[in-house]
């Protein structure tokens, strides 16, 4: 796999930054001495979500725009990328679905729901749940996020 070039973090960066938190580094003594280094850490829990992964979500949803709100999008989660899915569909008004599985925590469905999703539980692992979700979006049309 090649690596991702500056310009393309930087596009993507661009692409983003309206429905991104700027989030602070903070210096960790804990890590930096463990380390021997001077050790920074993102504080991506100030995200809407709590996650970096409304980074990545976001970016595959604006990258594929006109597919998203065309047939809208789909996802398989049990948690932090389900949650950034569902927000980023809604800030775009895209309709979303999220396919969980049946363990998923009622917490982390209601998190994902209360940005619009529609929650499928399917399958007793996160394997099953991803693979219905590929059917789903074969079947359907949706952009698999």
């Amino acid at each position: 796999m090649p690596l991702t070039s500056i310009e393309t973090i930087r596009q993507a960066e661009t692409r983003i930054a309206p429905y991104i938190r700027r989030t602070p580094l903070l210096y960790s003594d804990v890590l930096s001495r463990v380390c021997h280094k001077e050790v920074l850490v993102k504080c991506e829990i100030f995200q809407r979500t709590g996650s970096f992964k409304m980074r990545g979500a976001s970016n595959c949803i604006l990258q594929n725009l006109v597919l998203a709100k065309t047939n809208g999008v789909i996802a398989a989660s049990a948690g932090n990328h389900a949650q950034a899915v569902a927000l980023m569909s809604n800030l775009t008004g895209i309709k979303s679905t999220i396919v969980m599985p049946s363990f998923t925590p009622a917490i982390k469905v209601q998190h994902t729901q209360r940005w619009g999703a529609e929650i499928v539980l399917q399958g007793d692992v996160y394997d099953e749940s991803y693979e219905h979700a590929l059917t789903l979006a074969k079947e359907h049309g949706y952009l698999f996020v």
